[in-house]
């Protein structure tokens, strides 16, 4: 949650940074340093860009597995040697029904480019 705050601010502060170098860098500057100024910024957006792409890809494939977990946690509960009660057990089954039947599982997202966004 403190992510989501912090991440409209940093967008604020990196909008008014470029807002700044843009008005300045195009005042006095020549062609060159303009269309060095243009690669700079497309550059930087495509390399933000790409990296939320891999975040959502990342998060699909994290959900999948962490989903995938709760199929076998009667054998990781075995495994531990705990003993649950009433409650826990019905706790138990509520979220292993949530992660299962409520929340289906994406498909995967396939395809030679999904490795570009791997880290």
């Amino acid at each position: 949650m403190i992510l989501s705050p912090a991440g409209i601010f940093y967008a604020a502060a990196l909008t008014v940074a470029v807002k700044a170098l843009i008005t300045t860098g195009t005042v006095t500057a020549s062609r060159v340093r303009l269309a060095a100024l243009t690669v700079f910024l497309v550059v930087l957006s495509g390399a933000w860009a790409s990296r939320a792409i891999g975040i959502h890809i990342a998060l699909r494939a994290t959900g999948g597995v962490v989903r995938n977990e709760w199929v076998y946690v009667d054998d990781w509960i075995k495994g531990q040697g705990l003993v649950p009660d009433a409650a826990g057990l019905a706790l138990k089954r509520q979220l292993q029904a949530d992660a299962i039947s409520k929340h289906p599982m994406r498909p995967t997202v396939l395809g030679e480019w999904v490795q570009w966004f791997r880290e």
